[in-house]
């Protein structure tokens, strides 16, 4: 329950109460949604943070709302208030159809109405690719056994449910290797390529990224079993470089590494130069993975390799991305260029053996 309040600086405020049913988790939100709006170019009264004294309302008689004054105490939320307001009417005062399509728009980003985006997806996506999985069969390379859809076609789909079957079913005639080299990666390879023409939206290159990756946990599970959980080859350290948030390649690099039994040290993404130099000083690792799939992160990668030279280190340096390119690796003094997955587990079996 709200209430207009004058506060010290002769201003009044709207006040949210942190003592109301909704909690102080729903003040952090509007506070995080109103500077969120702010930041994206709304026109957004000011913020402030209210200290509520215990003088306030002393003089109210309804019990109820003493008891959320006095569960109110200290910090609360306030709005600066607009004396107009009040006085608001959308018959005459008209809001453009720009602006409210835009408020309309950012009521739905803050409250997560089309979580999966499935809504976006079918109101603006390529509608020969958002809904491939309905029309024909998959292609033979990928078809799964018993009539289902074929991985490939799922992981186009993003339909991280059905992944782990079909890859179960994909198995029982194909060679692991064959199903990554063959199925996994050209499907991934196929969204990358779709979303890179505004064919697909992030959220389906993301729900691929999901099909794909359950997918490849199946086949993990299956080189495990076939390669008798062997000693390790030696260790391999991956990082996504500073700056860059993706790493789905990397992850992909990884999975196939630790099958061919290698150990693998996984920094994750957006890591600091010194941490990958930390890492392999501390593991002794005689081959670093470098990721990044940005232009701007590229500054970052080439720092790493030069912090790893100048610290004296042995280990090679192996680089990949989509916006790397072999001159450029050569460029930045990394050893070697893995175009591929495949090609940074031969690169391993190089280095390491």
């Amino acid at each position: 329950m709200p209430a207009l309040a004058e506060a010290d600086d002769e201003y009044k405020y709207v006040v949210k109460f942190r003592g109301a049913g909704h909690g102080t988790k729903a003040l952090i939100a509007e506070l995080i949604g109103g500077e969120v709006a702010r930041a994206l170019g709304f026109r957004v009264p000011e913020l402030v943070f209210l200290n509520l004294d215990e003088a306030f309302g002393r003089t109210e008689g309804d019990e109820e709302i003493q008891d959320l004054l006095q569960a109110s105490r200290g910090l609360n939320l306030g709005l600066h208030f607009l004396s107009g307001a009040l006085t608001f009417d959308p018959v005459v005062n008209k809001v453009g159809e720009k602006l409210a399509s835009q408020i309309v728009w950012l009521d739905a980003l803050l409250t997560n109405v089309d979580r999966d985006a499935r809504e976006f997806i079918a109101a603006y996506g390529n509608a020969a690719v958002s809904t491939s999985i309905s029309g024909g069969g998959a292609a033979p390379a990928a078809s799964a056994s018993g009539g289902g859809r074929g991985l490939a076609e799922v992981v186009e789909a993003g339909l991280k449910g059905e992944a782990a079957a079909a890859a179960r079913a994909l198995l029982e005639t194909r060679e692991p290797m064959d199903v990554v080299d063959h199925v996994l990666i050209p499907a991934l390879d196929k969204v990358g390529a779709d979303f890179e023409q505004n064919r697909v939206f992030l959220p389906q290159l993301i729900q691929s990224a999901g099909a794909a990756q359950a997918a490849f946990e199946v086949i993990r599970e299956s080189l495990a079993q076939r390669n008798g959980g062997s000693v390790s080859r030696g260790t391999v350290v991956l990082a996504t470089v500073k700056g860059d948030i993706h790493d789905i390649g990397k992850n992909i690099v990884k999975v196939l590494l630790e099958n061919y039994g290698y150990t693998v040290v996984d920094l994750g993404k957006d890591v600091d130069p010194s941490a990958v130099v930390e890492a392999v000083r501390r593991y002794g690792a005689p081959l670093v993975g470098l990721s990044a799939l940005m232009t701007t992160t590229l500054k970052s990668m080439a720092e790493t390799i030069s912090m790893l030279h100048d610290a004296g280190l042995t280990c090679q340096i192996m680089v990949g991305g989509a916006v790397l390119t072999p001159d450029y690796a050569r460029q930045i003094q990394a050893d070697f260029y893995a175009r591929d997955a495949k090609e940074s587990v031969d690169i391993a079996k190089r280095v390491i053996g």
